[in-house]
């Protein structure tokens, strides 16, 4: 495990409020001697992929009560559609197998390194099957109990991508999605993403440390100041999932960082910091302070993603509006339940577009936006017997 030494974030900041490829069908081989060109048709026998491209989603059906709170289930096809091509695999492999959702036996199957202070502290983490974005599990953090500002009682309960050398980048991107569950919040600080640039300094992201209160804001920056994001939605609400992206990108010489929360940007921050060294990426609860004895809390995180060079995006955006026109209809992101490629699960959200009709899309992680899906005010067919509810 990693050893800390306490660094407390600023924590004002200055408020200010992103099919397949193309087959080859056939090649050519030039023949000795004659110089005559056959060409073989292999296109019935091969897949020859050169480039990614993205396929539409599609949507079959829609099922539940068309309103405000209520559950509804998607299905269709490629709504979730990944794009892995850029994706590190450099010591965790998160393009292929099972470690971007947490889908192995735990962290260190998945080629995760573990960071835990122990039961003494109030701190467990592993993998949960009862709570999760996708597949059939989420990685969980668990803190409770009072925790004071001392750093015998700034517990750690996270994970992280140890790549043991520094690297010196001058890009990396960050996906994942977040989730809160427990009571009471930190008053002092609550970090949940980080990693060093090459100058000592650290580079970070996190729910803003407002306790008792529930935050509005996540902040992000380094270790001399940052600032603040809007979580789109309101107030964090606990047990909902949020998508996060961070890009760190090195611009005339000094690391800017840019987040988005659910697809919605964030202003960029430019720190004092000249590159990226990133000997690990950690995530999860990396520490926090300034909590009471009745304070519990898990955090899960599910489709974790990294790229040293191009933006990941949330792996699926569900919006419904008031006309069939995406560009002039008035949209409202839809809380993700439950992701997957053929059947997405929302909490369904219809503030501000009137009493109906209403229309529903899906927009893939490759950028790819379905049809408008017409829903009609009130009960529409339930979900199919067969369809797994989660």
């Amino acid at each position: 495990m990693r050893r800390y030494t306490k660094m407390r974030p600023v924590k004002k900041f200055n408020k200010v409020t992103l099919s397949r490829g193309i087959k080859e069908v056939f090649m050519k081989k030039l023949l000795y001697g004659s110089g005559v060109l056959l060409l073989f048709y292999l296109a019935q026998f091969f897949y020859l992929p050169t480039i990614a491209s993205a396929t539409t989603p599609t949507i079959s059906t829609v099922s539940g009560t068309i309103q405000t709170g209520k559950t509804l289930t998607i299905i269709g096809t490629t709504m979730m559609d990944e794009n892995k091509t850029n994706w590190d695999t450099t010591v965790v492999n998160l393009q292929s197998g099972s470690a971007y959702g947490f889908e192995g036996s735990d962290f260190a199957s998945d080629g995760y390194e573990v960071n835990s202070d122990g039961a003494s502290m109030g701190v467990s983490v592993g993998y949960s099957s009862s709570v999760k974005l996708s597949g059939n599990q989420s990685a969980q953090f668990h803190i409770e109990g009072q925790h004071t500002d001392t750093i015998s009682h700034n517990p750690h309960a996270s994970a992280d991508i140890f790549y043991g050398i520094k690297q010196n980048l001058t890009t990396v991107y960050v996906r994942g999605y977040t989730r809160y569950d427990g009571t009471g919040w930190p008053s002092e600080w609550f970090k949940h993403w980080w990693t060093l640039a090459t100058d000592g300094s650290y580079l970070v992201m996190q729910p803003d440390a407002s306790g008792p209160s529930l935050p509005s804001v996540f902040d992000y920056g380094d270790s001399n100041g940052g600032n603040v994001i809007n979580i789109p939605s309101g107030t964090l609400e606990r047990g909902r999932w949020y998508c996060l992206e961070l890009k760190m990108q090195v611009n005339n010489g000094l690391v800017e960082l840019t987040p988005w929360i659910d697809g919605v940007q964030g202003t960029t921050y430019r720190t004092g910091s000249p590159a990226i060294e990133m000997d690990w990426y950690e995530f999860g609860i990396i520490n926090l302070n300034g909590t009471d004895s009745n304070f519990v809390v898990d955090n899960y995180v599910d489709n974790f993603a990294l790229s040293k060079s191009s933006r990941i995006y949330c792996s699926s955006i569900i919006e419904i509006g008031n006309n069939a026109n995406y560009s002039t209809a008035t949209k409202v992101y839809q809380q993700p339940l439950y992701l997957s490629d053929g059947s997405i699960q929302i909490k369904a959200n219809l503030t501000g577009l009137g009493a109906g009709p209403y229309y529903l899309w899906v927009t893939n992680n490759k950028q790819e936006r379905s049809a408008a899906y017409q829903l009609t005010p009130g009960k529409i067919p339930m979900s199919p017997s067969t369809l797994k509810v989660h």
